[in-house]
């Protein structure tokens, strides 16, 4: 079977491996920071360090997404794109 098309990947899929892993750990523990140092044998600190990039990482990727967003519209604006490229594009990056 084989999908085509055109889809916008979440921010969370976006995220390398191990930060997906440490994240699927993170909601298996309920939230717990106490049980994910426990888990991965790494200090409480550590953990919250870990946790505080991937959120950085995943809020980068909407500012990206919002920056994307303006840059289009500022073109459509500017005569620099055409309305209809302009929205094809606004959906790949709205989704």
């Amino acid at each position: 079977m084989q999908l085509e098309g055109s889809f916008q990947v979440p921010p969370l899929l976006r995220l390398p491996p191990e930060d997906l892993d440490f994240v699927l750990a993170f909601v298996r523990a309920s939230g717990s920071l106490k049980a994910m140092a426990a888990h991965f044998g790494q200090s409480y600190p550590t953990i919250r360090n870990r946790l505080d990039g991937i959120i950085a990482r995943l809020e980068a990727t909407g500012k990206d997404a919002e920056v994307q967003r303006h840059e289009i519209l500022d073109a459509i604006a500017k005569g620099e794109m055409t309305a209809d490229e302009g929205a094809r594009r606004l959906r790949e990056v709205i989704g």
